[in-house]
């Protein structure tokens, strides 16, 4: 199955990550550290297929080192908070060839990357997926936060600006100096264009897929942006695969296991009502041209032709014809119980279905937005503590100038702790209750969770899943009457969709040949369409005489579990006494 994964971080010298670190541990190799003079090596590591260094024509040879490229990334940033390199994650395809993985990594890098003057530090990996395990490969992408000009020399993060007004005099800030804008002089860090980067990436890959004729495709948008009803998976991680890898059961991957394989079945069944709906609307119109037109009938003529296509069989033509007989026997048990004559009412029963489904699906989605909010909730609550330290270092700052300068520098982190705090503070909820919050929604989640799991079980294996299946036999039936009445079918019409009954319902009033020859095949019709029926009682009576069966077995197992335990309890009392050979008879 194609996936889609595309995620950027940042190396922060903040959180104690180091620019060559990173790149050895991504390439697996064995670096110096020049700048902290310490050697990082992950020659050990397994599971890296090639890493090489993409840059532009203008930027000096002697960065394509790595040593050398990530020593002076390091010696460029003085600050002790500094954000070094950006960490770009793609997943590969399982239906490409590594070879096609590489060659439309390398293209999109590229294109996407080295076009706007970055360079790219790539690596590709493919771990060892263990036996049964699912391929993982992968490209990393590190890339310098700092520019290197056209000139080959490293520029500037940020430019100093000075403010005019609109008569060209300096806008002085609050102590009366000159203020200054600091724009960013890439827009590489910019939203939009991370999101034209996922767009590009999903893009280059279909075009693979188009190219080998595959039909599988993949979408950088999420489910809700494509409009999709379904139960979101959840990111497993290197740990978790690991972990699945050895054969332990992890709660994410059992998880996505289960949304998968639910997803799947929802999906089909919602589509075939879809479907259904969307037929029926123009069957109609066909039906109607037939002169007194009943389903039964046209599930008959579809049930002879299904074993006239059987008859041309070299093996199998008995089994065939058994089972076209048990379906159109279900299948007319259940035109009876619905009542089912014509279109029209064929029509109610589709979109009482659709109605069914729709109420199902509506409390299903209830429970998945209730999810979401309080996912949001509890990012929220971690977003607030994991940033709460950097605004409370900001409080601490007295000069205002050294205040916003350290504000500016950690915009981020700011933004994210005033939004937790205004998302929060709106529902009522202040730090004070937090943790209860989280406790409390922890428990939510979970619990909202198994409802979603029994309510798309309950979808799942409902009786409406048949009746979808009745219902299509049904609509393959009138199909095949309507197209052939209607002259939409010709001789040539493959062999799983021709009537041979279709003269059943042409009938021809210039010869009395033709008439006697469509009496006879209306009463054959008739007699067949009894030995159906019958068929029909003779299945539901051996089902209730299985029932009765099995209630008289279950009557007899009470009986001797009653008495045994009489029994037992006599001997506890000392009323019986017994050996234990008598015991083990009893047994």
């Amino acid at each position: 199955m194609a996936l889609y994964h595309f995620s950027l971080n940042h190396v922060k010298r903040s959180e104690g990550h180091t620019a060559i670190a990173a790149s050895a541990y991504r390439s697996g190799e064995k670096l110096y550290d020049r700048y902290y003079g310490e050697v990082q090596d992950y020659t050990k590591k397994g599971g890296v297929i090639m890493s090489e260094i993409l840059m532009p024509d203008y930027v000096p040879e002697r960065l394509a080192d790595r040593e050398t490229l990530w020593y002076e990334v390091e010696n460029h940033e003085n600050r002790k908070d500094a954000q070094l390199a950006y960490s770009f994650d793609l997943a590969l395809q399982n239906e490409l060839t590594m070879e096609e993985n590489i060659e439309i990594a390398r293209r999109y890098i590229m294109e996407n990357f080295v076009a706007k003057g970055m360079i790219c530090d790539v690596a590709v990996h493919d771990p060892d997926k263990g036996e049964g395990g699912i391929p993982n490969p992968h490209v990393h992408v590190l890339v310098p936060i700092r520019p290197v000009n056209t000139n080959g020399e490293w520029g500037e993060k940020r430019l100093h600006i000075p403010v005019f007004d609109e008569d060209g005099k300096p806008v002085l800030n609050k102590k009366g100096k000159q203020k200054y804008d600091d724009p960013f002089t890439t827009d590489w860090g910019k939203p939009e264009t991370l999101e034209i980067w996922r767009e590009n990436w999903a893009k280059i890959v279909n075009e693979k897929f188009a190219e080998k004729g595959l039909s599988c495709r993949i979408d950088h948008r999420s489910n809700e942006d494509r409009g999709l009803d379904e139960i979101p998976q959840v990111h497993e991680g290197s740990a978790v695969r690991r972990m699945e890898k050895r054969g332990i059961k992890t709660y994410k991957g059992s998880w996505n296991r289960w949304v998968k394989k639910t997803n799947d079945n929802i999906r089909k069944l919602l589509n075939a009502i879809r479907g259904l709906v969307s037929w029926i609307e123009e069957a109609k119109e066909r039906v109607h041209r037939i002169e007194n037109p009943t389903i039964s009938n046209m599930v008959m003529t579809y049930y002879e032709h299904r074993d006239e296509v059987a008859e041309g069989y070299k093996r199998g033509t008995q089994k065939a014809k058994r089972g076209n007989l048990q379906y159109v026997s279900k299948v007319q048990v259940y035109i009876e119980q619905n009542n089912l004559t014509t279109i029209d009412e064929l029509e109610k029963v589709i979109a009482e279905k659709d109605d069914l489904l729709k109420q199902a699906k509506e409390g299903l989605d209830s429970k998945k937005a209730e999810v979401k909010r309080i996912k949001k909730n509890l990012s929220m609550i971690d977003d607030y503590y994991n940033n709460k330290s950097v605004y409370e270092e900001s409080r601490k700052i007295f000069f205002k100038a050294k205040q916003t300068e350290y504000r500016e520098k950690h915009h981020a982190e700011m933004t994210k702790f005033h939004k937790a705090k205004r998302i929060l503070s709106e529902q009522g909820f202040d730090e004070l209750s937090f943790e209860v919050c989280r406790q409390m929604w922890n428990e939510k989640l979970a619990s909202l969770e198994e409802e979603i799991k029994k309510k798309s079980e309950e979808i799942k294996t409902s009786p409406i899943s048949e009746e979808v299946k009745m219902l299509e036999y049904i609509r393959d039936a009138v199909d095949f009457v309507t197209d052939k009445k209607n002259g939409d079918s010709d001789g040539d019409t493959d062999s799983s969709n021709a009537a041979s009954g279709g003269e059943q319902i042409t009938i021809s009033d210039d010869s009395g040949e033709k008439a006697k020859e469509q009496a006879r095949q209306a009463q054959q019709m008739q007699t067949t369409q009894l030995q159906v029926q019958q068929q029909a009682q003779a299945y539901q009576n051996g089902h209730r005489e299985r029932v009765s069966l099995k209630d008289r077995l279950n009557k007899g197992y009470e009986v001797v579990k009653k008495y045994d335990e009489d029994r037992q309890a006599a001997i506890a009392r000392g009323e019986i006494t017994t050996k234990k050979r008598d015991d083990q008879n009893l047994s």
